[in-house]
């Protein structure tokens, strides 16, 4: 397969994928609702091969996880002998 066919099926597998900020996700090849995506075996991976219950096809959910952080002051406290 040349890089221009890999690119172009690249990029048609990409208009076919579905997005979820919650715990349910649509099935790529039918769209059925998958559910308690946490309760798959995960594991350390971040990919892993599924199968949908619906369509019976398989496809491979991708795990993206974000940080954030926060910075707060301390409370200021006086330990002297006139606290």
């Amino acid at each position: 397969m040349s890089t221009s066919d890999t690119v172009r099926r690249l990029a048609e597998l990409d208009a076919k994928s579905t997005h979820s900020d919650g715990d349910r996700i649509a099935c790529p090849h039918c769209g059925h609702t998958m559910r308690d995506l946490w309760d798959y075996e995960w594991g350390s991976r971040e990919i892993i091969n599924v199968e949908c219950g619906e369509c019976e096809k398989s496809f491979a959910l991708v795990m993206h996880v974000s940080v954030s952080y926060t910075a707060k002051p301390l409370l200021e406290t006086t330990d002297g002998p006139d606290a």
